[in-house]
């Protein structure tokens, strides 16, 4: 524990109060029997107990040890069970979940890692482990392992990962771990040493820590719900949910009507929703304060729209695009720090298929030209975040004042 959280010498000290507020218990001897010879190594429950196998301790090295509860960490800290719910993946795929997300964790503490203790980690499952290109979410990756099934080292991560261990109780509120409110609490303390850490020794926190550490720390400043339901009535793209009918989707209630001839067709519920896209500024100048709040924007937008939404990143040139559901999933994306042209990126949006109707510019607003002189075919709100006094072309404008600025 020492290794990983040492003020001075450890290589993952942020994460010293999550680790330290574990319940940390021996694995019991069914629960060893049950993984099977070799598999008993360390696991988090969703509410936070750690078990550990006294076998897999002795064997391990102190920097592995360290790596590997950095690891676990990073499940919970990530939320990976609950978004695991929330694609609602069937329990018997537990085992393709924690392989994907196992490898998106790795891959991003290697990165980190790689230059004060590039042997670290060599047992772990890496996007090579799976043949996967770097760069992916895990849920894309968990998607591809299932098109492409093939026999793999089995994870054993427990229930933060969504691979309960045996006998780990899977239910809510079962009273042996840490509360939600306890976890809750850690998880702001760790994002505040994430935050601390990463400002004195930039590019050595994993970048997915990083994003999410942000949107733990900087809640968002614009409604981003009563702005993007103005918008509402001119979309066409829909979701389920509580709105208006249409006989598209067939009511929950017809059952208790009845089917057939002489029973009514009642109709189901919509609510609409418009195609968002987000054009994120990572130029040099969007850096500390600005890139922090416009990541908790991020956040708010994602919350508003209730569904993916097509992020953009670009400093200079085009860094990535893709559809995100969340910040875990944009997290890739962070790359820039050069100038700021934002022109490729609003031409990138356009060529998207389907067009958004909505894009959302997050910038400081220090971009000069840099942005198509011809109103784009969708609507555009330039989400400013600082004080700088851009003029919009067109569109609408929402200032984020920062502290300091």
């Amino acid at each position: 524990m020492l290794r990983a959280t040492d003020a001075r010498s450890g290589f993952a000290p942020y994460c010293g109060a999550i680790l330290r507020g574990l319940l940390r218990r021996q694995m019991p001897e069914a629960m060893e029997a049950a993984l099977g010879p070799g598999r008993a190594t360390m696991g988090v429950t969703k509410d936070g107990i750690l078990y550990w196998s006294a076998d897999y301790v002795a064997r391990q090295s102190v920097d592995e040890l360290a790596f590997t509860l950095v690891h676990e960490a990073m499940h919970l800290l990530l939320n990976h069970h609950d978004r695991a719910e929330a694609i609602q993946a069937p329990r018997e795929h537990d085992e393709i979940i924690n392989r994907a997300q196992d490898a998106c964790i790795n891959d991003d503490l290697k990165k980190a890692f790689e230059k004060t203790h590039p042997n670290i980690g060599k047992d772990g499952i890496y996007s090579s482990t799976l043949q996967q290109p770097p760069g992916l979410i895990w849920e894309e990756r968990y998607r591809r392992l299932l098109k492409n099934a093939k026999k793999m080292p089995r994870p054993m991560c427990g229930g933060c990962a969504h691979n309960p261990l045996p006998g780990e109780k899977t239910g809510k509120g079962s009273g042996e771990g840490r509360s939600e409110a306890q976890l809750e609490r850690l998880r702001k303390e760790t994002a505040q040493a994430v935050h601390e850490h990463a400002s004195k020794h930039p590019g050595t926190v994993p970048g997915s820590l990083e994003v999410w550490a942000d949107t733990v720390l900087v809640p968002p400043k614009v409604d981003w719900r009563t702005r993007l339901g103005q918008l509402v009535r001119d979309a066409i793209a829909y979701r389920p949910g509580v709105g208006h009918t249409t006989f598209l989707r067939r009511s929950r209630r017809q059952a208790g009507v009845g089917y057939g001839p002489g029973r009514p067709v009642m109709p189901g519920q919509h609510t609409a929703v418009p195609r968002v896209g987000v054009l994120l500024d990572l130029s040099g100048s969007m850096m500390g304060e600005r890139i922090r709040s416009a990541t908790a924007e991020l956040q708010g937008i994602l919350a508003a729209v209730g569904a993916a939404v097509t992020v953009c990143t670009v400093d200079a040139a085009l860094q990535g695009i893709k559809e995100c559901a969340s910040l875990a999933d944009a997290a890739e994306l962070y790359k820039g720090g050069g100038g700021t042209i934002l022109t490729p990126g609003f031409d990138a949006l356009t060529a998207r298929k389907p067009t958004p109707e909505v894009v959302i510019a997050l910038t400081d607003g220090e971009i000069g030209g840099g942005y198509p002189q011809e109103e784009p075919p969708y609507s555009v709100i330039w989400c400013i975040c600082g004080s700088s006094p851009f003029d919009a072309p067109y569109g609408e404008t929402v200032r984020v004042d920062l502290d300091g600025e």
